[in-house]
């Protein structure tokens, strides 16, 4: 497995963010009936208002989810669910919060999040905290161009065929702490770390730098 890293601070070119003028609007509890039934269909170029919690499903969450080009007004909750499917959210701005990783309130059990098949965040932009610790990547993952405003926190959490984070853009600090990358190359070209990095107790094998 190979670290492939630079820090680089550049403009990403040529991305740009959805136009709210344009787009149909859509409940967010309409959005989890569908994921509830397994019968989401791709949606593209929307406004979606209201918490999209997904706890409360019944796990694994079946069938693919594919919401791009859009955004999510309300804040965002997978922690503790295993995904069957492809998730794709490229292109999509998340205005609140993003959760991957709770606790149970009554006995404070960890709920992991887990993707078995590759998740697509191309182009992706996090406006608030968004919360990745403990997540486990089975499948593959693209972030190129992602965006985080807020701290994005991805302690812990395992990427099982590298990940790739070409261009992306950290505004806040960056929490790597205890990441395992394995199997595959880890990229982050030409990405760009505001603040602080914390990369302590990562499990790579060679860490190479690009100038």
């Amino acid at each position: 497995m190979i670290l492939s890293f630079a820090i680089l601070c550049i403009q990403a070119a040529g991305s740009s963010e959805p136009n709210a003028g344009e787009m149909e609007t859509i409940s967010a509890h309409d959005i989890l009936k569908d994921i509830r039934s397994g019968n989401l269909e791709p949606i593209d170029g929307a406004i979606i208002n209201g918490s999209l919690d997904l706890r409360n499903l019944k796990d694994p969450i079946r069938g693919d989810i594919k919401i791009t080009n859009s955004i999510i007004n309300g804040p965002v909750n997978f922690a503790g669910k295993t995904f069957e499917g492809q998730v794709d959210f490229s292109g999509t701005t998340f205005n609140d919060e993003v959760t991957l990783f709770d606790t149970q309130k009554n006995d404070n059990k960890p709920l992991y999040t887990i993707f078995e098949k590759k998740v697509h965040l191309v182009d992706t932009h996090f406006i608030k905290d968004a919360d990745f610790k403990y997540v486990q990547f089975d499948g593959g993952n693209s972030f190129d161009r992602i965006s985080f405003d807020g701290k994005a926190l991805f302690n812990y959490a395992k990427f099982s065929n590298g990940a790739d984070f070409d261009d992306a853009q950290f505004k806040d600090i960056a929490f790597y702490t205890g990441v395992i990358f394995s199997n595959a190359s880890t990229i982050l070209h030409n990405s760009c770390f505001e603040k602080h990095a914390l990369f302590t107790l990562c499990g790579f094998w060679i860490a190479r730098c690009h100038q």
